[in-house]
């Protein structure tokens, strides 16, 4: 209640309407329970989800704007943030923004949402609805698929090619060498012996 602010303590003229109109606010339940939920919405989940709260009572309204992916069949999911705190001007409007995890990936076309404004006095308003959303695959099957076929791949070809270039320089090598010294030197042990028995025939000739 504004206090009063005239010399004799009486309220002015002005003063005495504005405690008036309070009181009838009060009465009716639009001072405590002010904040409401519009109708639409926009967004597209996981990415984005905007719920304006509006207030059509002659003080600010302060509340509690809360949402849930709470898609039929599936354990409901907080968005992020869980909840904020919203502070309305009188006539006012305000739009705060929200996003959903994508844990647990999402196969349907549309998800639901639920929103609930609460207040010091209770629950102001909720609504629930449908939202459209992106196709998410679970994190397993993602990770096991490229995870499966770089490893296979990077390994088969590395030690593949890995092996293949080692075993075949270090046989290669090897193979040459042994057998070049010792066909050579047996070769040539063999030539030299010939040689002489045959020029001592024709000595003897």
């Amino acid at each position: 209640m504004t206090a009063p602010t005239t010399e004799d303590g009486r309220e002015t003229e002005q003063e005495r309407r504005e405690r008036e109109r309070r009181e009838r606010e009060k009465d009716d339940g639009s001072f405590n329970r002010a904040g409401r939920l519009s109708d639409g919405f926009s967004g597209h989940w996981p990415q984005s989800y905007k719920k304006t709260v509006t207030n059509a009572s002659s003080e600010p309204y302060v509340g509690t704007l809360q949402v849930l992916d709470c898609t039929p069949g599936e354990e409901s999911r907080p968005a992020i943030p869980p909840s904020q705190t919203v502070t309305v001007p009188p006539g006012g409007r305000v739009a705060p923004e929200f996003r959903f995890s994508e844990e647990g990936g999402n196969a349907k076309p549309t998800r639901q949402v639920c929103a609930t404004l609460r207040n010091k006095a209770g629950v102001s308003d909720e609504v629930s609805e449908p939202i459209s959303a992106d196709p998410v695959p679970p994190p397993g099957e993602t990770t096991g698929e490229t995870t499966g076929e770089t490893t296979g791949e990077t390994t088969g070809e590395t030690t593949g090619e890995t092996t293949g270039e080692t075993t075949g320089e270090t046989t290669g090598e090897a193979t040459g060498e042994t057998t070049g010294e010792t066909t050579g030197e047996t070769t040539g042990e063999t030539t030299s012996g010939g040689t002489s028995e045959t020029g001592g025939s024709d000595e003897n000739g």
